[in-house]
């Protein structure tokens, strides 16, 4: 299944894909993924996902998702841009069908995801690196005044310190204002992920972690106000084990995982 992808980074997504299916059989679940259940069935995950990574994967979603429904309520023109969507099904889960969502990945992942998503007036794939500018154009001129959220979830850390920047930049030029939630890990821990075996065994390497709240000054540019920073093992301390709850009081693994709103007005 792995050689579907051409970039590495794809074949993370199966490793959430398979979180999320397994989540809905849990007895005290965050949510129901239907979605991804079925794509299981069909899209066997090419590792085995540890209990750690499962559970953070699924707070992570609970969170985004929770905050994608609040921007919606509370934002007139709401238009959602999934950047790296892999095979995400945020509108099924938070019950957005009318509102317009854009799911922006590379070829082959949005290839697959074509197997499982139709596309609607509102639910729209393009097959580009986010990088690139043609999603940029594609909606802007679909919705030149809308209120934009991009999410980018469980992306960034494989990019480098130029490529975040060059992204930045690409989304103040084009959009002037825009909120973005995203997540990374805690710069020390980078290192520590790139040994875990499920990494080591698919090739993909993890290349940034935040060091400090003004990196993201640095990288966003002068125009971002941060709306808030969370953290993952914070989320729903009863999903994890006593002794992950135990060494959470650990600062630097309380905050390993983090959880990033951002908002860019200029």
């Amino acid at each position: 299944m792995g050689e579907l992808f051409e970039n590495k980074v794809s074949k993370t997504m199966l490793m959430t894909l398979q979180a999320k299916a397994l989540e809905g059989g849990q007895k005290n679940r965050l949510f129901i993924d239907q979605k991804a259940e079925e794509m299981m069935k069909q899209v066997p995950s090419i590792v085995n996902v540890s209990f750690f990574d499962r559970i953070g994967v699924c707070l992570r979603t609970k969170y985004f998702d929770d905050c994608c429904k609040n921007f919606i309520k509370t934002h007139e023109h709401p238009v959602i841009i999934q950047l790296g969507c892999g095979l995400d099904d945020r509108q099924g889960r938070i019950g957005a069908a009318d509102i317009p969502f854009f799911s922006v990945d590379f070829l082959d992942v949005i290839t697959l995801r074509q197997e499982f998503f139709e596309e609607t007036a509102t639910s729209q794939m393009i097959a580009d690196s986010i990088l690139d500018d043609k999603w940029i154009q594609i909606v802007k001129e679909q919705y030149p005044r809308g209120d934009y959220l991009f999410i980018i979830e469980g992306v960034l850390m494989y990019f480098n310190e130029n490529d975040i920047k060059e992204l930045a930049a690409n989304l103040e030029r084009e959009f002037h204002q825009y909120e973005c939630y995203f997540d990374t890990l805690q710069h020390h821990m980078v290192a520590t992920k790139n040994k875990q075996k499920e990494f080591r065994e698919q090739g993909v390497k993890m290349h940034w972690g935040l060091s400090s709240k003004e990196e993201l000054y640095d990288l966003f540019g002068k125009h971002a106000e941060i709306l808030k920073i969370d953290y993952t093992m914070a989320q729903y301390p009863n999903r994890w084990k006593v002794v992950h709850r135990i060494v959470s009081f650990i600062p630097f693994i309380q905050k390993a995982a983090i959880l990033i709103r951002l908002e860019i007005n200029r």
